[in-house]
């Protein structure tokens, strides 16, 4: 993807879980591309490092710590974006938990209402609380990761893969009603993302299901067109992609980036 200029030459992107994981990828690969990366997350000490490490290649973080479910939190980010440089323009919605593997008896209401309020009602959050400001510009993008898990369940995992098809909703009634406006809305849908996450689902997959966690491992990647794993680098390239103005035209979609494992 081209960029507009030199180094920091992007407007802002706002990235939730901006400093682990996908989110912390996310964040390093947007601002080596010359963005203005806005992190929230709530970990103040991960987030310095990461601005420190950022900055020091020449980028743009500046890092803002707070909750995701926290208005207050989303409003900060949110000025801090339109006060940087070309303001807002990029909202990615990142922050999100696995919540419980475990059979639907066994799944409590306190856990089902948290993963849903984290996955589901933070993206509402923020998305309502960005809508003005993008509609004001007239243009902008909004891009929420979701998984695949929401169209290709795992046992166990009913509050995930519920959270995560739920944002597919969200998602395409936003790009019918902020598309007027200029504004695109889609999900980016991973599977198998390398990484402690995965790491994570395949050990509670395996304790859950009683078979080794490399068996599980194994039928999953034997599942995929590639047969392989998904890298950060693949999810960051369709979140590039997505941002860029000449993405005008896509919106409401859905992208799987699952090496093949679904491909609806």
């Amino acid at each position: 993807m081209p960029r507009l200029g030199g180094q920091n030459s992007r407007p802002a992107v706002l990235i939730t879980g901006a400093a682990r994981g996908l989110g912390e990828d996310l964040s390093r690969g947007l601002a080596a591309s010359g963005y203005t990366v806005i992190g929230l997350a709530r970990s103040e000490d991960a987030l310095l490092r990461l601005a420190g490490e950022i900055t020091a290649t020449g980028g743009a973080f500046l890092p803002v710590t707070g909750d995701a479910r926290d208005a207050g939190a989303l409003d900060r980010a949110i000025a801090l974006a339109e006060s940087a440089p070309g303001g807002l323009y990029g909202v990615i919605a990142n922050a999100g938990v696995a919540g419980p593997t475990a059979a639907i008896q066994d799944v409590s209401d306190d856990e089902w209402s948290e993963t849903f309020d984290i996955n589901v009602t933070s993206v509402f959050r923020l998305c309502k609380l960005s809508a003005p400001r993008l509609i004001e510009r007239g243009a902008g993008r909004v891009v929420i990761i979701g998984s695949v898990t929401g169209k290709r369940p795992l046992p166990g995992r009913t509050p995930y893969a519920a959270s995560k098809l739920a944002l597919v909703g969200l998602a395409r009634t936003l790009a019918t009603e902020l598309g007027p406006d200029g504004i695109t809305v889609n999900v980016v849908s991973p599977w198998l993302l390398d990484g402690p996450r995965f790491d994570g689902v395949v050990a509670a997959q395996a304790e859950l299901l009683g078979i080794p966690a490399e068996e599980v491992r194994t039928d999953l990647v034997s599942g995929t067109a590639t047969r392989s794993t998904v890298s950060p680098d693949d999810v960051l390239a369709s979140v590039e992609y997505l941002l860029d103005p000449r993405s005008r035209n896509i919106t409401g979609q859905d992208i799987n980036v699952s090496a093949g494992a679904v491909m609806y």
